[in-house]
């Protein structure tokens, strides 16, 4: 008979069941000038009020609990180590809720908004069932506020009505672009296509990435800015995938992480591996179009370093999913990489050169 869980754990089980937002999801600065830039339907806008209230009353509760756990006549040490379940579930619940909030004005993601309406069904079945064994096992009536918790999930879920109307419902195609990854230019968006893996047909993800070659992009636009897509059909699973790139604006940063770029740079080695003189034309072309990935892809991974610092920072390793070795990530690692792809991008265009010569 295996042992139950403890509270924390249940807690964590039933997070996660409720389907948290996964991911960061974009800054308030970048969720404000997408606000100035192309203004949300009115509706969608207070959908988002309505589901501010949740994160700011759950904040309002972390200090209210703060206040009365460290005012208690408990010990000192009780009182700082029981701050951190009072009030860190409140608070991370809270971030959750915002991150999904942040979502449903930007990009339309209304799913990520209901986060906390999920997790309230699911206290509210574990409530009513204890609500049902009580009122069986006591003749007595139940007090007024047994309705609260009903209520307060009732509350929750009424953005979501707001949220059916024409206006909301066409929101999220109005700034399509929005949801994929940002690209400084049609190169990135190139290498973008050739880095990411896609959900195949099972649980784990697809394997498959498209070739490092030069793919032909469609250009799209929308009201939120212009991008391009490829579509390619994995031949490992079937499935036809999109790959959906948005232009960065000037200065902006690109959604293009340590992770990319590093399997960019493993592409690159693996698809330069030949001598170009024994290369075909169309072979040589692919070459050189592959060294020069290369080499940007480990430029912009050493750029990841910061100045005086050894090797990539953690929060700047994401991307596509993978564990390479821990040294992968050192300054010379990625140096010593970039003299080789260097050297190969060399030796292609001298080859090009010498045959656009002859």
């Amino acid at each position: 008979m295996s042992r139950p869980l403890p509270p924390l754990m249940e807690s964590a089980k039933a997070v996660q069941g409720a389907g948290p937002p996964r991911g960061f999801g974009p800054p308030v600065g970048a969720v404000l000038a997408g606000v100035r830039q192309v203004r949300p339907p009115a509706v969608v806008l207070g959908a988002a009020a309505l589901l501010a209230v949740a994160p700011v009353a759950l904040l309002a509760l972390a200090v209210l609990l703060a206040g009365q756990l460290l005012g208690s006549d408990l010990w000192g040490v009780v009182r700082v180590v029981g701050l951190v379940p009072v009030v860190g579930v409140p608070v991370l619940l809270a971030a959750l809720a915002w991150r999904g909030l942040k979502r449903v004005v930007h990009t339309g993601s209304y799913a990520d908004g209901f986060f906390l309406a999920r997790l309230g069904v699911v206290g509210l079945l574990v409530y009513t069932a204890a609500l049902v064994a009580m009122l069986l096992g006591d003749d007595r009536p139940a007090p007024w506020t047994a309705v609260l918790p009903y209520v307060v999930v009732a509350y929750l879920w009424l953005p979501w009505v707001l949220l059916r109307l024409p206006a909301a419902r066409a929101w999220p195609q109005r700034v399509a672009l929005r949801h994929g990854t940002a690209v400084a230019d049609e190169l990135e968006a190139q290498l973008l296509c050739a880095a990411r893996q896609h959900p195949g047909g099972q649980v784990l993800r697809c394997p498959t990435t498209p070739p490092l070659v030069r793919h032909v992009l469609q250009p799209v636009a929308d009201a939120s800015g212009e991008g391009w897509q490829l579509s390619w059909r994995c031949p490992t699973c079937g499935q036809p995938v999109p790959t959906l790139a948005r232009l960065a604006p000037a200065g902006g940063g690109t959604g293009l992480g340590g992770a990319d770029w590093l399997f960019l740079t493993w592409a690159a080695a693996d698809a330069t591996a030949a001598d170009p003189a024994g290369l075909d034309g169309p072979e040589l072309a692919r070459h050189a179009f592959a060294a020069d990935a290369g080499v940007l892809a480990a430029e912009r991974l050493l750029e990841l370093v910061p100045a005086g610092r050894p090797r990539v920072p953690v929060l700047r390793r994401h991307g596509r999913a993978m564990s390479p070795l821990p040294e992968s990530w050192d300054r010379s690692a990625i140096e010593q990489g970039l003299q080789v792809a260097r050297a190969r991008r060399d030796a292609a265009r001298h080859e090009l050169a010498r045959r656009g010569a002859g």
